[in-house]
């Protein structure tokens, strides 16, 4: 949240919108019926009784943000000498090598590894777990990796274990990748006598905020509900630092259950930060002022897609990469927004977990200036009567409740330094037209159509005839084949690729990334 250095201008009385546009929420339901272990699938594939051990030093942080009122959460320590494969004592296992690396910061809160790498390694795979975490993160695979770099999950505590995989290769310690950065991530740097950083659990808030469970009395709060279990907690790396903020994932008109995620410019502007973004979900309070995390809570991994962003309307939209996590909501929206309307905000303040804040729109396009900058912006006024907005809730939603329902209005900007009950938040009615292409209709990926294409000219003889309509029915992107009675298509839930033939019975025939690297489709 752009706290510090907003001051406001000019008030603009706001034109009437011709014509609002709404859609309702959807929860994310994975597909049933399918066999998955996502444990064993997770778990570690080597004994890891050698392991390459990486010992961080104490290190002086500076967590002042470039950006006024974005919570920086820790810094980019380069490792003076790079870890590569040649260093790693791998061991034989199924279907390839392992090689494990162990991380220790007396510091940290929370870790994440940093690789780069000069080839590309298709087999490649990362498992991943904290000291702190209940089970690996994991299998990471190389879809995820962009430009040869990859920012792995954030781990919680003070050490992190990385086992990576490589299969059928009889020399991986000639593989050309390597280990070169590590986030450290903390709360605060200490003043008094005691050097380095002071990491802190929770109780990150500055001002008095209320946790989303002290609503639970309010006639609202099933909407409320909704529109937390749309709100993600965003990690991610910039300028030598972490920083968080909050975004809110929404629904299309097609309910296709594809992550379609909003959040402010400032926080992402460009793809090398989206790339770096991880997701934390149902990061709650189970109860008003408590500490027990929801059982719920999960992170997602692997970036995301910056389709849109705009610095003078201050929004950027986004499709993730990696599915969010079952029982997610995918927020409603409503492009109709009245001065006075009843509002909420949600959101994650300093990281802590997730805030609600009860207030009413104050003003409409009011123009609003950056004093270091100059620019300009056309923002939403809203004055918060309980809660309020701070560093880490930049991005965050602002919803509306109708009849039982939350609508997203709009993301977080910003408020003044002095009163963190006053809060500016993007016109989503000035710039629906940018992002109506993905919110009204669903945009066939490339690689998917690609992947179609192929499966019709290597699979004659079950996608047939060839040239197929591509359609949509939540959550399948598909094509139906009357020749063959048969189709074939992509869940947006999963991610992977589904086969219906003549018996009538579906089958899951794999991760799409899978077959997108069969079909050279990336």
């Amino acid at each position: 949240m752009n706290k510090y250095f907003l001051i406001v201008v000019i008030s603009i009385l706001a034109t009437l919108q011709a014509r609002a546009e709404r859609v309702d929420s959807v929860r994310q339901n994975l597909i049933t019926g399918k066999s998955v272990n996502t444990t064993s699938a997770s778990a570690f594939l080597g004994v890891g009784t050698q392991s390459f051990t990486i010992n961080l030093p104490q290190i002086q942080a500076d967590l002042s943000s470039t950006i006024p009122g974005v919570h920086k959460t820790g810094v980019v320590y380069q490792l003076p000498l790079q870890v590569t494969a040649l260093e790693l004592p791998w061991e034989s296992v199924n279907g390839g090598y392992v090689a494990r690396i162990r991380l220790f910061s007396d510091q940290a809160k929370r870790l994440r590894y940093h690789l780069v790498l000069s080839q590309e390694i298709p087999s490649i795979e990362f498992r991943i777990q904290g000291s702190l975490d209940a089970s690996p993160s994991g299998p990471i695979n190389h879809t995820f990796i962009h430009d040869r770099t990859i920012w792995l999950p954030v781990t919680n505590g003070n050490e992190a274990n990385l086992e990576i995989f490589v299969n059928d290769t009889k020399s991986p310690e000639a593989l050309d990748f390597s280990i070169d950065a590590i986030n450290v991530i903390v709360d605060d740097i200490n003043s008094g006598d005691i050097p380095g950083i002071n990491a802190k659990s929770l109780g990150l808030v500055q001002e008095r905020e209320f946790d989303l469970a002290c609503w639970a009395k309010n006639e609202n709060y099933p909407a409320l509900e909704q529109a937390a279990s749309a709100t993600s907690k965003i990690n991610y790396i910039r300028d030598g630092g972490s920083f968080i903020c909050t975004g809110t994932l929404l629904n299309d008109k097609g309910s296709t259950h594809t992550p379609w995620l909003t959040t402010a410019n400032h926080c992402i502007s460009d793809q090398t930060t989206a790339n770096t973004a991880s997701f934390e979900w149902f990061f709650q309070a189970t109860s008003c002022g408590g500490s027990t995390r929801d059982s719920r809570y999960a992170q997602t991994f692997g970036g995301a897609q910056l389709l849109w962003t705009d610095l003078n309307l201050e929004a950027s939209f986004l499709r993730l990469n990696k599915p969010p996590p079952n029982g997610v909501i995918f927020s409603g929206w409503d492009t109709d927004i009245q001065v006075g309307d009843l509002v909420w905000g949600v959101h994650h303040p300093e990281g802590d977990h997730t805030m609600v804040s009860e207030g009413n729109v104050a003003a409409l396009l009011e123009t609003v200036q950056d004093i270091d900058t100059g620019r300009t912006y056309l923002l939403n006024a809203v004055n918060y009567v309980s809660g309020g907005t701070e560093a880490g809730s930049s991005g965050s939603g602002l919803f509306s409740v109708s009849n039982g329902s939350a609508y997203w209005k709009g993301t977080l900007f910003g408020g003044p330094e002095n009163d963190y009950q006053s809060a500016y938040y993007s016109n989503f009615y000035n710039y629906y037209t940018n992002v109506k292409p993905w919110l009204e209709n669903a945009v066939i990926p490339n690689n998917i159509a690609c992947l179609l294409n192929w499966a019709e000219n290597n699979y004659p003889d079950l996608f047939s005839p060839a040239g197929a309509i591509t359609q949509f029915q939540s959550p399948y992107t598909y094509r139906y084949y009357g020749n063959t009675n048969s189709y074939v298509g992509v869940s947006s839930i999963d991610n992977h690729v589904y086969y219906l033939g003549p018996d009538g019975n579906l089958k899951d025939v794999g991760a799409l990334s899978d077959w997108l690297t069969t079909a050279v489709c990336q």
